[in-house]
């Protein structure tokens, strides 16, 4: 929902289901108060983007993880599970296989993977030791899915996690 700050009355709202893509700008640029969306607007064939200006700059931030945790509570409401599998190329579901890797500056200039404790099921990681994070998606079902940028990643140490533990790291 978009409030009028002084009223707080609402502007518009965008159904989470719409929102396509949203990204910031870059830290440094005249654009780092900015954060968009695109939302798909009727049908399929028609999109909208919209541009916002925050006064205060780190409110992009919480305004992204928010939009995280919107995210991801639509999907937990939405299990894949219930979900069929797509018939058609023209369907609107995609099915992405992900994985994570940590790799460990070795100290000759080079990076190497981290080791998983099996039995914990979590990576073994050095404190002061500069780390790599290497995500892997593929598409496993449906026509070629193009990403073209991904606007941060929520991270958090351990298994289980609450959403308000983890941490927005900036892309």
């Amino acid at each position: 929902r978009l409030l009028d700050p002084q009223t707080n009355t609402e502007i518009a709202n965008y159904p989470i289901y719409k929102i396509l893509f949203c990204v910031r700008g870059h830290d440094g640029t005249p654009e780092s108060d900015c954060f968009a969306f695109t939302e798909s607007h009727y049908n399929a064939e028609l999109f909208r983007i919209h541009v916002f200006r925050c006064e205060i700059q780190e409110a992009v931030s919480r305004i992204l993880y928010s939009f995280a945790t919107a995210f991801r509570r639509s999907a937990k409401q939405t299990p894949l599970s219930a979900i069929a599998t797509p018939q058609t190329p023209d369907s609107d579901i995609f099915t992405f296989s992900v994985s994570l890797e940590i790799k460990e500056d070795d100290g000759k200039g080079y990076f190497s993977a981290v080791p998983k404790d099996k039995d914990r099921q979590c990576f073994k990681l050095r404190q002061g030791i500069d780390k790599k994070i290497v995500i892997y998606v593929q598409q496993t079902t449906n026509k070629e899915l193009a990403i073209e940028r991904c606007f941060g990643l929520l991270l958090s140490r351990g298994k289980d996690v609450r959403s308000g533990d983890m941490h927005l790291l900036d892309l």
